[in-house]
Formats: C-alpha cells, structure tokens, sequence
C-alpha cells in the first residue's frame, strides 16, 4: 500500500509502456523468489523433529500448499477475465463510457457479497458455500458472453461478483486448517502468514497474466471473447477442483 504511489507515478511517467509490466512483474517473481528462499520454512517443534526440511511430512506439508497457490492463481485468472474482457465486450456493444460505468457492479456486487454472507458462514459449512460460489461464477463466465443487451450484462456482472465475494477468505482459511495439524503452538503463526503472503502474490500474478495477455495480444481469430470467458470456467473449475481433492485428502489424513 505504501509504494502504491509510486507505482501509479511510474505508470504516469512510463505513459502505459510494456516496460512497466515486465518490470512488475518481474518484482513480483523475485519477490515470491525471495520469500521461499529466504522464509518459506516451518516451523519445528523438539517434539515434531519429522517436519525437518527435506523429511517426508515437509514435502507433503509443502506439495498441498503449493496447490494452494495454483487454486489462487487459477482465481486471480477468473475474477480479472470479468474485469478485463467484461470491460472489453461492454465496451465494444455500447462504448468506453458505459463500459466504465458497467463494470463496477461486478466490484460493488463482490463487496454486498462479502457483507451478506457473514451471517450464512456462522451456520452453513464454509466448503458448502464454497462449492455455491464456484458455480455461480462458472455460470456466469458462460452467460456473461451470450449477453448483447445492456441489462443482461449488467445482471451477469452482479451474479459473478456477488460469486466471486468469498472464494478468496474461504481458501485462506482451508489452507491455514491445512497448515495446523504439522505444527504447534505460536511458531505455526509466522508460517501461516508468510504462507497467506504467497497466496497473495499468487492472486496478483492471475490478474496480471490477464492484463498483460490483454494488452500483448487482444481479441484475436482463435481468442474470442466468448473463448476467454470460456477458459475463466475452466479457472474456477481448476480452482474448484483443488479445493475438493485438498479436503478429500486432508479428511483422510486426519483418519
């Protein structure tokens, strides 16, 4: 947040060059470069000597994480196909302006989202709602492409955020009951964080495989847009499918 400043300047003074894309994300790969070299170890316990590095039940602890990461990533994918191609159809039917105005409902629709499901997640099972949520999306990355009025893109824009609204907290949180069961006790909190750190950089690097994929290439003959939302399905499914073999297998662990 402190350098965000910086960043809009560079992008001001840069004019929009590629350059300042290859350059963040390069910063963004030395970044999550850095973090596992330097951090990205857990925590052991006298008592817990198997989670030494290199041991079986570190590879394992780390292999499941790291298909954490590819869930998020597969996310940022999916969230920023609405954001980005969303705008790019709007705004070929109906012009830049009403794209402009078009696609904040999908951002104010994840927010509602956020707020109207606090109360659901005290009483129905995270991973259920979870479940809801993936289909909603995949839905409407199907429809959302069908549309040509304004109103039904408007409409699909809202299903999608308000679907969009709880996957990223609901990885976050399965992923921290993954990492409990290795480690004990307040050494496991750095861990969880630097692990919530990398779940990050994950979601960013999603969208900024979708902007920079924009801005390279575009609409093309084999890329349409219906076939971009297309792949936006086939994010969430992945994102969906991760999920389920992670709690299928940590259910069985736990036995």
């Amino acid at each position: 947040d402190m350098l965000a400043p910086l960043v809009i300047d560079l992008f001001n003074v840069m004019e929009g060059s590629l350059f300042v894309y290859y350059l963040l994300m390069g910063l963004l790969m030395a970044s999550i470069w850095f973090v596992h070299i330097r951090f990205f170890d857990p925590p052991i316990a006298p008592e817990r000597i198997q989670m030494k590095k290199g041991s079986v039940i570190w590879k394992l602890l780390h292999y499941r994480l790291a298909l954490f990461v590819i869930a998020i990533v597969a996310y940022g994918l999916t969230e920023t196909t609405f954001n980005i191609w969303g705008h790019t159809q709007v705004k070929a039917l109906f012009g830049e302006q009403v794209a402009n105005e078009a696609i904040p409902f999908f951002w104010m629709f994840l927010i509602v989202g956020q707020i109207f499901l606090l109360i659901p997640l005290y009483f129905i099972p995270a991973q259920k709602i979870f479940y809801c949520l993936a289909v909603i999306v995949m839905s409407a990355a199907f429809y959302f492409p069908l549309q040509e009025s304004l109103p039904g893109l408007i409409l699909w824009l809202a299903i999608a955020g308000f679907g969009s609204s709880a996957v990223f907290p609901i990885l976050l949180s399965q992923m921290e009951r993954e990492i409990l069961p290795f480690a004990s006790g307040h050494q496991i909190l750095p861990y969880i964080e630097k692990s919530i750190s990398l779940m990050n950089a994950g979601y960013v690097l999603g969208i900024g495989l979708i902007d920079l994929w924009a801005q390279l290439v575009g609409e093309t003959f084999y890329f349409s847009l219906t076939t971009h939302f297309h792949f936006a399905v086939a994010f969430m499914a992945v994102t969906t499918l991760i999920s389920l073999f992670l709690n299928l297998t940590r259910a069985k662990m736990k036995d």
